[in-house]
Parts: structure tokens; C-alpha cells; sequence
């Protein structure tokens, strides 16, 4: 399953990767792969990636994941729900994994099917970013909390 943004950006000039998630063998597993190719750089066992982009518009791609399984729990097939948590992170290229930067406790982002975008639609029929919006000039992230509400957090990253 694509995030709604699967691009990993290198830099100008550079060719990027992409970032998937896969279902297999009773657990998610985030798939980036090598520049260029659809071979796989590294797969993250147990997180599920829901949109990579600029959230606070400082020029820094912001990915944001969720946890389908803690170290903690038995590491056994089956951990297909993620867990009610939002992991905020950039990408790091040197040591081609993610770095997370906050956490939000309770909450996971909220979708919705958007039809088309100015910049990119799909053979799919819908998209499904996780949902911004501006809270007093500010940008805000929607979540979706477990309990079924709705709640805002700011969308900077660290």
C-alpha cells in the first residue's frame, strides 16, 4: 500500500526512492528502496508509513508513520492494526533510515479520499493524504484519536 506520497527526494539532480508498505507474513513492513530502482534499500519491520511531506514548510520532507508493533509485544503473525500512535520523522540518507523527531500518544493521522490533486491524481480513483488544516496562521495535522474524536496538533516537526 502507497502512502499518498511514496517519494523519497535526494536531493537536485539525484535520483529518488520510493517508500511502501507491505502486508506479508503477518506483519506491515515499510519498503524504501535503492535510488532509481524498485529494489529495496532496507525494509522497517512493523511501522507503517501514512504520507511524506513538507508539513511545516521548512524545506525538510516529514514523514509520518505509525507503529503496527511495540519490542515488547511477541513478535508473532498478526499485528495488522497500527498502533494509536503518530511518529514524526525526517528521512536521513547517510544512514538511510528514518530519525523520528516526536511522537504523539492516542491518535493516528485522519484520511480522507481526496479524487485529485493539481499536481498528481491516480489509476485508483481516490488518494488519501493525511489531513492538514490552518489553526490561527498556523498549519495543524488532523488526527483521528481512539476513542473516535477528532484533534489537531501542530504540524512542526523539530
Amino acid at each position: 500500500m502507497y502512502p499518498d506520497n511514496p517519494m523519497v527526494r535526494r536531493g537536485a539532480g539525484l535520483p529518488s526512492r520510493l517508500a511502501f508498505n507491505v502486508y506479508e507474513g503477518g506483519h506491515w513492513q515499510l519498503h524504501v528502496t535503492e535510488p532509481g530502482t524498485a529494489n529495496d534499500a532496507v525494509v522497517f519491520k512493523d511501522w507503517y508509513l501514512w504520507d511524506i511531506r513538507d508539513l511545516d514548510l521548512d524545506g525538510t520532507e516529514d514523514w509520518v508513520l505509525s507503529p503496527s508493533r511495540d519490542p515488547s509485544d511477541p513478535d508473532v503473525p498478526g499485528w495488522y492494526f497500527v498502533k494509536w500512535r503518530t511518529v514524526f520523522a525526517h528521512w536521513d540518507e547517510s544512514s538511510i533510515s528514518f530519525v523520528q523527531k516526536r511522537e504523539e500518544q492516542g491518535a493516528i493521522p485522519y484520511l480522507a479520499p481526496t479524487f485529485r490533486l493539481p499536481h498528481k491524481s491516480t489509476s485508483r480513483g481516490y488518494l488519501y493524504p493525511a489531513l492538514t488544516t490552518e489553526v490561527n496562521g498556523a498549519l495543524q495535522m488532523l488526527l483521528w484519536t481512539s476513542s473516535g474524536e477528532l484533534t489537531t496538533v501542530s504540524a512542526q516537526v523539530p
